[in-house]
């Protein structure tokens, strides 16, 4: 599945991330870019030009959220923008709880001069991986 996330509507400063589904345990996500796919977090000015990885040697902070990472980065939250987990131009990982919902961001600190997409082929394996719950420690 292709989706394209857009570096105003869906950065972590705006309104909402791009959602690309809701997933279960067990199930393997695979996120890809091209290194060549870009987007602008700076009013179309050249430096700020940049791919899924961000600027790099520009990390940036974000005011309420405990992260820093680089500045026009491609990023992932479970949980509404809450938390963030970095992407760049490939991540594979374990969902490890169901009804999971994954939604992407672009990391930048201000929506309102931001321009551009950057294309994410998505790809679910369903239930590959052979996941335990934890189990509750009994007093």
């Amino acid at each position: 599945m292709e989706f394209i996330v857009q570096a105003r509507e869906n950065s972590v400063s705006g309104p909402r991330g791009q959602n690309i589904g809701t997933f279960n345990r067990g199930d393997v996500l695979s996120i890809n870019c091209s290194p060549e796919d870009s987007w602008n977090i700076a009013s179309n000015q050249e430096p700020a030009r940049c791919n899924a990885l961000g600027l790099a040697n520009f990390l940036l902070p974000i005011e309420g959220k405990a992260q820093t990472l680089n500045a026009g980065a491609l990023v992932g939250s479970f949980d509404e923008g809450q938390t963030f987990f970095p992407i760049g131009m490939r991540l594979q990982m374990t969902i490890i709880e169901d009804n999971t919902t994954v939604k992407l961001y672009c990391w930048d600190i201000n929506d309102e001069d931001n321009s551009g997409g950057i294309s994410t082929q998505v790809s679910i394996q369903q239930g590959v991986i052979q996941t335990t719950k934890k189990k509750e420690l009994q007093a």
